[in-house]
């Protein structure tokens, strides 16, 4: 089993066991350097926020904004960055179709995520028909049982952010019916008064309850609501609110006042420099190792040295070549023993790598001279992979081919 595979378990474990007692934050961080501050702090586990990352890049709150492969990248790398749990914000399951949403919801796990947020509310900001919300949250439940990795599936009912007329019988009516359907965590943002919250506590128990607070209240703190049952409250994106409610404070009175006054209260540049620096330092030293251990193999694979490819693939590895074909490590392993996979050249044309905790995303432009029976891997392949480390050996667990260029391209770069 891969260290990413075993630190994704262990987070499950340490979510679920979360929400079994007591009452605990879940703040939203909107990107890595938040992520990493809310644990230096502290905290227990982390969300992210649809809202809060969406504003960092310049975008609305939106599923067409942000397209979902954008968004995954996200949820792997606050989970890859951080040892806590991470709950992902997946709003609508990028899907309206109950399958659609199943198969987001299997890549969704397989950031290394420890839970998964799914709403009833569509694209278009306007609630999903009863039953086909209620399918959407089975189909991801079966996905998550699918894949074997215990994420928390929590299903949201929006009726109090889109203006509902009757928000509570709806969000009544709804969430029982998402806890039949499997849901672990249930949640209904845009509920503040507390006899309310109190009556859907009871309504789900004994599954927990997310409360947002987004706001200063006179009634909703972490002891009142810890004193009716509720298990979990979560911020949204009010972190990053505040965060550019003093950027734009600071901002205008500078232009306002031509003075430096408002950047009194900013946080040391030792502190932040210091909090990150040990995590750089690490980031060189892993990028060398993968780069290492893919020209390791490479050679490999050209001189079809067994062992030497059997140690570098992790035991879960899946290949997806540029015709689209999903290949196990062992068909790999029968196809190059059998002949029937001959690579002759590897060449790295450019490589460029994200570092993560536990994880280095790689992103390279490869040239092949190959022969494969399947398909065809002569040409020029830009081609997205991950390496995860297991114990000291980096090993490719996932990679993923798409054609560059083919034919006269090859010869011409061979």
């Amino acid at each position: 089993m891969s260290d990413v595979r075993q630190k994704q378990l262990a987070a499950c474990e340490k979510f679920r066991s979360l929400h079994s007692q007591g009452c605990f934050l879940l703040p939203n961080p909107w990107d890595v350097g938040s992520a990493l501050y809310l644990e230096h702090l502290g905290y227990d586990a982390l969300a992210t926020t649809s809202s809060g990352f969406a504003f960092s890049r310049g975008l609305s709150d939106s599923v067409t904004a942000i397209d979902r492969d954008a968004m995954l990248g996200h949820f792997r790398d606050l989970a890859g960055a951080t040892s806590l749990p991470v709950n992902a914000d997946f709003q609508n399951g990028y899907a309206d179709d109950p399958e659609a949403v199943a198969a987001n919801v299997t890549l969704a796990v397989e950031t290394g995520v420890a839970g998964v947020s799914i709403e009833d509310m569509k694209g278009n900001g306007e609630l999903y028909d009863t039953a086909l919300a209620i399918e959407r949250v089975k189909s991801a439940r079966r996905a998550i049982d699918a894949s074997g990795i215990p994420v928390i599936l929590t299903a949201r009912c929006e009726a109090w952010l889109v203006g509902h007329p009757e928000p509570a019988r709806v969000a009544h009516e709804r969430l029982a019916a998402f806890a039949e359907a499997g849901a672990d965590c249930l949640y209904a943002p845009g509920v503040k008064d507390l006899d309310e919250i109190a009556a859907l506590v009871q309504l789900v128990a004994p599954k927990p309850l997310n409360v947002l607070v987004s706001g200063p209240s006179a009634t909703l703190s972490r002891e009142s609501l810890a004193a009716i049952g509720v298990r979990r409250i979560s911020v949204g994106a009010a972190l990053a609110r505040v965060a550019w409610g003093a950027f734009d404070r600071t901002a205008r009175s500078l232009l306002a006042t031509g003075t430096f006054d408002a950047f009194d209260g900013a946080l040391p540049f030792n502190e932040l420099d210091d909090l990150f620096r040990g995590r750089e330092l690490r980031a060189g030293e892993r990028e060398a190792e993968v780069r290492a251990a893919m020209r390791n193999l490479a050679v490999a694979l050209i001189q079809r040295d067994m062992p030497a490819i059997e140690r570098l693939l992790a035991d879960d590895f899946t290949g997806f070549d540029s015709a689209g074909v999903i290949v196990s490590k062992a068909e790999w392993l029968e196809a190059i023993a059998a002949g029937d996979l001959v690579f002759e050249r590897i060449h790295a044309d450019s490589v460029d790598m994200t570092v993560l905790k536990d994880a280095v995303h790689v992103r390279a432009q490869l040239t092949f001279r190959a022969r494969y029976t399947k398909s065809n891997y002569n040409g020029t392949f830009r081609c997205l992979g991950m390496y995860v480390r297991h114990g000291e050996t980096w090993k490719l667990l996932v990679s993923k081919a798409r054609v560059v260029g083919t034919g006269a391209d090859a010869a011409e770069a061979s």
